[in-house]
């Protein structure tokens, strides 16, 4: 640990910074100014107000002006009302009006976002398109890409959420869990494929490799179901219904949803 002058470091490809005043590289705090960063990185940088952005093509252009970080080619392009956020990779924060407080690292990761503040997007294309879903957190490649409306949710995995419209307070865990699930608002789906292009499927719970899955279009379930069990699923249009294993099934379980959705809205 230490500190330094900038001119005593070497170029090197991909420093940390803490800020306009200093970098940290290896554990020692080198005192720096937005020119040396400038050359650290080697990229156009610029700032105005409080917000720190590349100067690459459109970027840099109609954004907000307050406390925001926006680097790459044409990150944060038009973003207004998106005041604390960071944008970094190409594309990141395009045209994402009112993002406010997020983060969106990665290509294209939320490009057109709209109204998704308050939330974390990571990864190439996650949350695209993803307009009101605020209060999210959207990891891995292709994750909430199209998820409009999806607020208050994690998706977590590559294509975790891919086209998952108003799949709100949900958590899918796993690479291409509630991949087109559209509707499936308050549910659970964890493990590989877990709930894949299950829509309707709101309130619902699906564990497992291939849990629940509708890979053809021709066996939609339901909602309010309990799934536990690796490549096993309803009868179509199944609801309030329980299949652990493919040996313990039940129906009538009807946890009240109008009761969850009650509950829910006392949240907001």
């Amino acid at each position: 640990m230490g500190s330094k002058k900038i001119s005593e470091l070497p170029y090197i490809e991909s420093p940390n910074i803490t800020g306009l005043t200093a970098v940290v590289v290896s554990g020692v705090t080198y005192h720096t100014t937005l020119d040396d960063i400038k050359t650290l990185f080697r990229i156009p940088l610029s700032y105005t107000g409080t917000t720190l952005y590349s100067t690459t093509a459109l970027a840099g252009t109609g954004f907000t002006l307050v406390d925001g970080v926006f680097i790459g080619l044409d990150s944060g392009f038009e973003a207004t009302n998106a005041d604390g956020s960071i944008f970094i990779g190409s594309g990141s924060g395009y045209q994402a009006h009112s993002a406010s407080n997020s983060i969106f690292i990665g290509n294209q990761t939320g490009w057109l976002a709209s109204n998704a503040d308050d939330s974390n997007f990571i990864g190439h294309n996650a949350g695209y398109n993803a307009t009101e879903s605020s209060f999210s957190n959207f990891f891995g490649n292709e994750s909430g890409n199209g998820a409009t409306r999806a607020h208050n949710s994690n998706f977590i995995g590559d294509n975790s959420g891919n086209g998952a419209v108003d799949a709100h307070y949900s958590n899918f865990i796993g690479a291409s869990t509630g991949l087109n699930s559209i509707n499936a608002s308050g549910s659970v789906f964890v493990g590989h494929a877990a709930g894949f292009q299950q829509p309707n499927s709101a309130y619902s719970i699906l564990l497992g490799h291939f849990s629940g899955t509708n890979f053809y279009g021709t066996n939609p379930i339901g909602k309010n179901n309990i799934i536990i069990g690796n490549s096993i699923t309803l009868d179509t249009d199944r609801e309030n219904s329980i299949n652990i294993g493919s040996v313990i099934f039940g129906s009538g379980i009807h946890s009240p949803i109008n009761r969850s959705e009650e509950h829910t809205s006392k949240l907001q």
